[in-house]
């Protein structure tokens, strides 16, 4: 995966940035427009027959500047995005999972869809409000469900049309710097898969993988033997117990033939402690990490509770 950020695409204004919520959001000095795009990805453009998952992990800004831009309950097998033809005219007042998809799936228009999921991690279910462009036109379904502001999002696409759909978006938001983090726990139901989405902020200091497991390099840790990996870890999402083994995962949507990641699956990065040796063991690419999207944590059956809090500038 080598999607590069510029001032073009990531843009950090000071003082005066993107407050599109009210409120609290005020607090905060340092505001967030981001471009991103959900396109439906192939091995061959060309192809439609060669598609990849399509899996993207998004995170929102903690403050969402996400506008009121849907009738989660307009009647009618017709689009519930406002301005759409047959649409409504106006939001509901209330800003969920049916915003998010108006906003995000931008190339609605053309034969497509566009699921938009959350994890419930007392559940260990996903939840997915979706929409789709089909025979009948424009279909909603699903769960709506209200958008956690320290969670992730897990987005697929899919489209039989070429050229494929782009879905360019624009998200943004502005920090909260009251925010304490987010416990990465065990469910109290002890349900399976144990995981999590965690955003990732994205003024965030981390840059690679490594960095959520155990801090922040050249202040929480070091690597003195140059090996790649830390010396100690104990700022992280790690909870430091030997034979407690903790992943981070990042999925590669991107046809680049990368080798950081591999395109169109997952790559861990993970942490345990050798339980004969007391020594910290890492497998898995330390992968970069990329302001807007949010990471797939692997909890183990007896990790004691951490907090995932990312530094920044």
């Amino acid at each position: 995966m080598s999607r590069k950020l510029t001032a073009a695409t990531l843009a950090l204004t000071v003082a005066g940035g993107v407050y599109m919520t009210a409120g609290s959001a005020q607090a905060s000095n340092m505001g967030f427009k981001l471009e991103r795009s959900f396109k439906v990805e192939r091995a061959d453009p060309l192809n439609a027959g060669t598609p990849f998952q399509n899996i993207y992990m998004l995170s929102f800004p903690l403050f969402n500047g996400l506008g009121d831009v849907a009738d989660s309950s307009f009647p009618g097998a017709t689009s519930k995005c406002v301005g759409d033809t047959l649409g409504p005219l106006a939001g509901d007042g209330v800003i969920n999972s049916t915003d998010a998809i108006c906003d995000l799936y931008t190339d609605r228009g053309v034969r497509s869809s566009f699921n938009f999921a959350r994890f419930n991690r007392d559940t260990c279910l996903f939840e997915v409000n979706g929409a789709a462009n089909g025979f009948s036109g424009l279909t909603f379904g699903g769960s709506i469900f209200p958008l956690e502001r320290d969670a992730g999002f897990w987005i697929t696409v899919a489209s039989q049309v070429v050229p494929a759909p782009q879905n360019r978006a624009v998200i943004v938001g502005s920090h909260d710097p009251s925010y304490t983090g987010r416990q990465i726990r065990v469910p109290a139901s002890n349900c399976v898969p144990r995981q999590d989405l965690a955003q990732l902020v994205y003024h965030s200091l981390y840059t690679h993988a490594n960095e959520i497991l155990c801090g922040l390099e050249g202040v929480d840790w070091f690597d003195v033997n140059a090996d790649g990996n830390p010396d100690t870890c104990t700022a992280g999402i790690f909870d430091g117990q030997a034979g407690h083994l903790i992943a981070v995962l990042t999925f590669d949507n991107i046809n680049d033939s990368s080798t950081e990641t591999i395109d169109n699956q997952f790559t861990p990065r993970t942490v345990t402690r050798s339980g004969l040796t007391g020594q910290l063991q890492f497998a898995g690419s330390n992968f970069s990490l990329t302001p807007g999207d949010a990471y797939l944590i692997g909890i183990p059956p007896t990790h004691v509770t951490t907090t995932y809090v990312s530094p920044h500038f």
